[in-house]
């Protein structure tokens, strides 16, 4: 009986207890361990279970297969928005961007960033999927002047809005570029469009 249930596995061992295990469970034609509602469960109705299971894990599998495909397929509808600052004296402190009245993202500034942005730089501030339909885009900026490490002359605070109707598979490019005129600062914006379809 021994021979029988002994395997050779990888490394040429026999591994018995495996087999043993095997044995004694095939041994007992019904277990009555588990009981519900009366019925005993079987070899078999354990065999059924997994072969339900088996079945219902391979549509599920199927399913998001299919599901992940039609994801892949559908183009990308995205919302892209950098900031740029050439202007050395002026430094930004916040910006906020709201879309349709909720926030969309926030960042304060530090002096290395605003130094990077003077000598050329382009932050990458806002870069998502987003849904189709109008959008209200409105811009708070906080701002001084006075450049990075100097005491700021005079601070203050700036707004636009932006609309925008996204479409499905159009990439929005929006640049905000703050500029001084004046006593205050004005952002101004740049946006363009790329279709993927």
């Amino acid at each position: 009986m021994r021979r029988l249930f002994t395997c050779r596995l990888h490394c040429g061992r026999p591994s018995t207890a495996l087999a043993w295990a095997l044995a004694a469970l095939l041994s007992f034609p019904a277990l009555s361990a588990a009981e519900e509602g009366g019925e005993t469960v079987t070899a078999e109705s354990i065999r059924d279970l997994i072969i339900r299971l088996n079945k219902e894990y391979n549509y599920i599998g199927e399913e998001l297969k299919k599901l992940e495909e039609s994801v892949r397929e559908f183009p990308a509808t995205i919302l892209n928005i950098s900031v740029v600052n050439r202007d050395p004296l002026l430094r930004i402190v916040s910006l906020e961007v709201l879309d349709n009245k909720r926030p969309l993202m926030s960042h304060i500034y530090t002096d290395r960033e605003n130094e990077a942005l003077h000598m050329g730089g382009r932050h990458q501030f806002y870069l998502d999927e987003t849904s189709t339909g109008p959008h209200q885009l409105k811009v708070l900026l906080v701002w001084s002047t006075g450049g990075a490490g100097k005491r700021a002359a005079r601070e203050g605070r700036s707004d636009t809005q932006v609309n925008i109707t996204v479409k499905p598979g159009v990439e929005h490019f929006i640049e905000f570029n703050p500029v001084r005129a004046g006593g205050t600062v004005v952002i101004r914006h740049h946006k363009t469009t790329y279709s993927a379809l």
